[in-house]
């Protein structure tokens, strides 16, 4: 089901916005999507819109698959992420923000490889989906 919500994003996306350009490109992105999950996690629980929450994840999702085709390669090579379980909004969150820092890090520090980069875009896509899963927004 959460792969279909971002394939269904992607086509939407794709129509309307050319491919990404660059790398810095997509990080300003990715900043702006983590951002507004940020904000609907840092809300009361009974506040939170799991719609919205779902949406923010599917998002993020969707910019790491776009950024490796239109970045990495035509074809990605898929990596193998064993499942894992969050058991708070918050949790998911600290996942995320901690791959954005690694991606941070091989942009502006050591220079991008693309198989890194490749790696961390596959992890944050996955770490979205166990979220999604995990917080009961989606079916498995």
């Amino acid at each position: 089901m959460f792969d279909k919500l971002v394939q269904d994003e992607l086509e939407k996306v794709r129509k309307k916005i050319r491919p990404f350009n660059s790398w810095e490109e997509v990080y300003g992105i990715l900043l702006e999507e983590i951002h507004e999950f940020q904000e609907e996690v840092f809300k009361k629980a009974k506040n939170r819109d799991k719609d919205n929450t779902l949406k923010e994840l599917y998002q993020i999702a969707g910019i790491c698959s776009r950024a490796e085709v239109d970045l990495v390669t035509d074809k990605p090579t898929p990596i193998y992420f064993p499942d894992n379980e969050y058991n708070s909004h918050a949790e998911s969150l600290g996942t995320i923000k901690r791959v954005l820092y690694n991606i941070t890090k091989e942009l502006f520090e050591t220079g991008s490889t693309r198989s890194k980069l490749s790696y961390y875009l596959q992890y944050m896509y996955k770490v979205c989906k166990d979220s999604a899963i995990s917080l009961g927004l989606v079916e498995s």
